[in-house]
């Protein structure tokens, strides 16, 4: 069967993000080695939206003992710090033409509408926002995947899953999804991959 639904992750897919905290670090003096590992303990919290990014600014100046400015807007400033990835953004605007195209994200509440005002993702007709801090739950739990299959109401030989990371393209294999694994050094040739995968459904 071709495929119908392009599902692509964002962080490492779409936006690069290894410049990630340089503005807060910069603006109010917080480094990032304890910005990360605040957000290492609260991450599974932030992730399922079960509290916000606001939150974990006070949490990470309350359990560091820090006094940096408590209006700081860190979520603006982490957003700030993305960069597109051309390859793919300009990827998902030729793919929308042809497929449903979708998200499937583990991401933070208020991120993707600022990235979609500021141009970070490709303003497209997305066919469905898988998102875990919308959903309560993230990659790679199972239920997240069953999700896209009961709301999509398709097979799952016609759903292509882009993402970075191993660990999550796993439960989407076992269900027979297609995949793609993607290299964030090398989008060029990933994307190639990506089209490479479409191809091979058509043909077969």
């Amino acid at each position: 069967m071709d495929v119908k639904l392009v599902l692509f992750d964002i962080g490492g897919v779409l936006i690069d993000y290894s410049q990630v905290f340089t503005s807060a670090e910069r603006d109010v003096h917080i480094t990032k080695g304890v910005l990360d590992n605040t957000l290492d303990k609260y991450e599974r919290e932030v992730a399922q939206g079960r509290i916000s990014v606001r939150d974990l600014y006070q949490l990470c100046m309350q359990e560091n003992n820090l006094h940096a400015d408590p209006n700081y807007d860190l979520l603006t400033s982490w957003v700030n710090d993305f960069r597109k990835i051309e390859e793919t953004y300009n990827l998902v605007h030729d793919l929308a033409n042809v497929y449903q195209v979708s998200l499937l994200s583990n991401i933070y509440k208020g991120m993707v509408p600022m990235m979609l005002k500021q141009g970070l993702l490709p303003n497209v007709n997305y066919s469905y926002k898988f998102l875990s801090c919308d959903l309560g739950m993230e990659k790679p739990n199972e239920g997240i995947y069953a999700l896209v299959e009961q709301t999509t109401g398709l097979n799952s030989n016609a759903i292509l899953f882009i993402d970075n990371k191993s660990e999550y393209l796993a439960p989407a294999e076992k269900l027979g999804w297609k995949t793609v694994k993607f290299d964030t050094a090398n989008p060029k040739v990933s994307c190639a991959k990506i089209l490479e995968a479409l191809s091979e459904t058509k043909n077969a």
